[in-house]
């Protein structure tokens, strides 16, 4: 990304449920570039990227993988990263998994007020 901040965004067309959405992203060891994901207009998740890879250029040795789990999505939700560059870390994303989260007798339908947290959130 070349600017202040990059986004990238797509609607959700799957059935409400709970899902875990893995983001897989750069992580160049030439700065801490910050990453956040929303779900229309709530923040669900937000981390630095300083891992510090033995990384020259983007690819393989920079692929890290960022999972959040206990995310209620429904049909039509924005999901959009947001990335935030910093010096030679240049906020790069390269893809976004979505799986649904198996469903214990606790879950009940999605609700958005309590659903969207980061806290199930692991790196």
């Amino acid at each position: 990304c070349g600017a202040a901040s990059c986004s990238a965004s797509f609607k959700f067309d799957r059935p409400a449920s709970w899902y875990e959405v893995d983001v897989q992203y750069f992580d160049m060891p030439t700065g801490d570039a910050k990453f956040r994901v929303y779900v229309d207009d709530q923040l669900v998740d937000e981390w630095d990227a300083d891992n510090h890879l033995p990384a020259i250029r983007l690819g393989g040795d920079a692929s890290t993988r960022r999972w959040i789990a206990g995310i209620a999505l429904r049909r039509g939700d924005t999901v959009r990263i947001e990335g935030v560059p910093d010096s030679g870390d240049h906020a790069a994303l390269d893809y976004v998994a979505i799986h649904e989260m198996a469903r214990t007798t606790e879950q009940k339908k999605p609700h958005r007020a309590s659903a969207r947290s980061a806290s199930g959130a692991r790196q």
